[in-house]
Parts: structure tokens; sequence; C-alpha cells
């Protein structure tokens, strides 16, 4: 098994394909593996897709409360 992630950089389609034929066991726990840091990967960017989005939504929010406040404003100074 690698023991660091990048190990699995260095292995060719061939590699893979004769490490699936000759270490059944081995190459299920490697794909097995790199599918669980896939799904860690993709929930995290997920979060970051909400998280980015709520904030964009904050400032929206934000700037037409703003511009509320200065009509508001300019109402009352014209009075």
């Amino acid at each position: 098994m690698a023991e660091r992630p990048t190990e699995l950089l260095l292995l060719s389609v061939s590699d893979l394909n004769r490490m699936r034929l000759e270490f059944i066991e081995a190459y299920n726990q490697l794909m097995e593996s790199a599918c669980q840091r896939l799904e860690f990967s993709l929930l995290i960017k997920l979060e970051c897709m909400n998280f980015c989005e709520k904030v964009e939504e904050e400032k929206m929010n934000m700037q037409s409360s703003i511009k509320q406040m200065l009509t508001m404003r300019k109402k009352c100074q014209n009075r």
C-alpha cells in the first residue's frame, strides 16, 4: 500500500490493470481509499460552495440595505 498519496501518481494505467489482475485485494483497498478521499474532497468542495453562496447572498443583502438607507437619507434631506 502507498505510504503517501502521491505515490499513486507513479502508477500507469497498465500498472493499475496488472495490479487489478495480480493483486486483487491490494487493488481493491487502493480503489476504496481513493474513493473515500474523493468523496471527502467533494464534500469539502460542496461546503465551500455553500459557504461562498451564503456570503454572496449576505453581501447582496448588505448592498440592498445600504441603498435603502441612502434613499431614505436623501428623502429626509429633501424635506
